[in-house]
């Protein structure tokens, strides 16, 4: 199933793994910024890509789980998207810091489950390395509340890193 894809699925795929990476180190370099300020940006990304998983799950053939799982993925990461964009994060950066390590954990485990559909051994198991990494980090960070305010911006920048990472490769 993954390997039907055409050039251009794979290099949108690819690119959208270079702007996650791109934008977690950014994020990283960046620690003094405030939520306020990268909100939007965040916002517009995760409301985009929740556009796009939603337009490919209705372009995902008659196979109920997947699209089921491409539904609940496109409309997690759209209201996400649009709590960035219009909410007010100064307040709330603990709810922020959790539902940020809710969605990235929610993310690793959907392509964790995608893993088996790679034809090729070492992307395969790469694919999983990498995601299992990213869900015990985002466990990790789920029991430590202070620690979760504390390194918000690491958070977000290991999150947004291991998804690109695990896009482009998946992407080859």
């Amino acid at each position: 199933m993954i390997e039907d894809r055409t050039l251009w699925q794979r290099i949108g795929t690819v690119l959208f793994g270079v702007v996650y990476v791109a934008f977690g180190f950014w994020v990283m370099n960046h620690p003094v910024t405030t939520l306020a300020s990268i909100s939007l940006v965040i916002g517009w990304v995760m409301t985009i890509s929740g556009v796009v998983l939603l337009i490919a799950a209705f372009n995902t053939p008659e196979v109920l789980t997947l699209r089921s799982i491409l539904l609940v993925e496109a409309i997690l990461v759209g209201l996400l998207g649009l709590m960035f964009l219009f909410g007010d994060f100064i307040q709330s950066t603990t709810i922020l810091a959790y539902l940020l390590i809710f969605w990235i954990l929610m993310d690793s485990a959907l392509q964790l489950q995608f893993a088996r559909f790679i034809s090729r051994t070492w992307v395969r198991l790469l694919t999983i390395v990498i995601d299992v990494m990213v869900i015990a980090y985002c466990v990790y960070m789920l029991f430590n509340p202070s620690l979760a305010e504390s390194f918000l911006v690491v958070a977000i920048g290991i999150g947004f890193i291991g998804t690109g990472i695990n896009k482009m490769i998946k992407g080859i």
